[in-house]
């Protein structure tokens, strides 16, 4: 069976519908969001990562580690591409926040 869907966000459904168009489904849109996370024992403070976030997400408090600020983060990526110790990923975590609503 294939399905075909209509996201209608402000509504936070998904209407399917099957290849006959007789049959309708309606299923809650997830809200998730993406965020960097920095493995804090590996993470070697050099700044890279402060350098290329386009939200100042980031911080290296005390000179440390790498911190990032949830609230500011939008899991772009490029923190990750710029770190030299391959210590920060992309990960998905539950968001109760209207703003981080996406497809999942």
């Amino acid at each position: 069976m294939v399905w075909i869907c209509d996201i209608v966000t402000d509504k936070k459904l998904c209407i399917c519908y099957d290849e006959k168009n007789n049959v309708e489904v309606l299923m809650a849109i997830q809200k998730r969001k993406r965020l960097a996370t920095v493995d804090i024992t590996q993470c070697v403070a050099c700044g890279s990562c402060i350098k290329v976030c386009p939200r100042n997400a980031i911080t290296v408090p005390k000179g440390i580690y790498a911190v990032v600020d949830e609230s500011k983060c939008i899991g772009c990526g490029l923190c990750v591409k710029a770190c030299p110790a391959s210590v920060i990923h992309i990960t998905t975590h539950e968001s109760n926040r209207e703003e981080d609503l996406y497809e999942s």
